[in-house]
């Protein structure tokens, strides 16, 4: 259990930092709400999907 929460924690935060660096600066990350503290990089944060391929 240990070792799949730190690949999660890995994997969050090493995409988290690719968004930093096309944002070019820094971010805030708020794991409750699933959010960062700048609007442009949340942008980045999911997809929307064309009609026909929702969820």
């Amino acid at each position: 259990m240990q070792f799949a929460r730190s690949r999660r924690r890995f994997a969050r935060e090493t995409l988290l930092g690719n968004v930093a660096l096309r944002a070019d600066t820094t971010i805030r990350w708020n794991a409750t709400e699933g959010k960062t503290d700048r609007p442009q990089a949340d942008g980045w944060l999911g997809r929307k999907h064309r009609l026909g391929w929702e969820w």
